[in-house]
Order: structure tokens, then C-alpha cells, then sequence
């Protein structure tokens, strides 16, 4: 798999969580100063996707400053914390969509997006389709 850096941001969606055993084994990221256990804390924290991950908390959550946490977080995934969260929530409502007929205002909370709205925005950015669409596509 190529380094993620040389993916454009609309190449995605990638499934975040498949590919972080990849992230984390591969020499896409050797070049980053973002030690590989603080890199995996950080994502796994990142998959409480409720839970309140602004980038100072993720940045103190590898012991750097925001700034600096940023750049090294990008520089090992190819992506900003910010997107790869949006990636991980758009996978979450994506399966969530699949397994049954939770509504789609409550798959958005229970996702962490700010509202049904939001992640209709998302979806229709990444994937080209609303989350309506997509269910009845299923």
C-alpha cells in the first residue's frame, strides 16, 4: 500500500480502522518523531468517537504541544486528527446504517457528529450520497 501521504484527501474514504494496523507497521510514518505506542494512544482514544477530542486533548494525550502534535499526527497518517475523526465517524454511521433501522438523527449522536445535518454534510462530501440515500441503496 502506498504511503497515505501521496493519497488526496478525496481519494477517501478509507476504512481508518482497517488500516491502523498498516499506519502502525509501516514505514510510511518512520520519518515521524510520533513514536508508534503514542501514535496508537492517540487513535484508539480517537475511537471514543462521543467522547470530547479536541486537539488539545488529543495532543495532551501524546504529551506534545498542539502545534507540534499536529504535524506529527499528519505526517504519520497523511491526514489531520480532524479528518481521520471524520473518517472514523463516517465508518461507525456506515455500519451502523447497515445493521438496522436505528434512526439516522440518532446514529449521528451516537457517531459524535454535532448533528443529522452534520453528518449528512460528510457523507455527502465523502462518499457523494446522503445517509438516507445510502440506506436505501443497501
Amino acid at each position: 500500500m502506498p504511503c497515505l501521504q501521496s493519497r488526496s484527501y478525496s481519494q477517501l474514504p478509507i476504512a481508518c480502522s482497517a488500516i491502523l494496523p498498516w499506519i502502525l507497521s509501516s514505514s510510511c510514518h518512520e520519518a515521524s518523531p510520533l513514536p508508534r505506542h503514542l501514535l496508537q494512544r492517540v487513535v484508539e482514544r480517537m475511537h471514543d468517537l462521543v467522547a470530547d477530542l479536541d486537539l488539545q486533548a488529543l495532543a495532551a494525550e501524546s504529551g506534545y504541544s498542539r502545534s507540534h502534535f499536529l504535524r506529527m499526527f499528519e505526517a504519520a497518517t497523511g491526514l489531520t486528527p480532524h479528518r481521520y475523526l471524520l473518517q472514523l465517524r463516517l465508518e461507525r454511521a456506515q455500519e451502523l446504517i447497515r445493521k438496522g433501522s436505528t434512526s439516522l438523527i440518532d446514529i449521528a449522536a451516537l457517531c459524535g457528529f454535532s448533528s443529522h445535518a452534520h453528518m449528512s454534510r460528510i457523507f455527502r462530501q465523502l462518499l457523494g450520497v446522503t445517509p438516507s440515500r445510502y440506506r436505501r441503496n443497501l
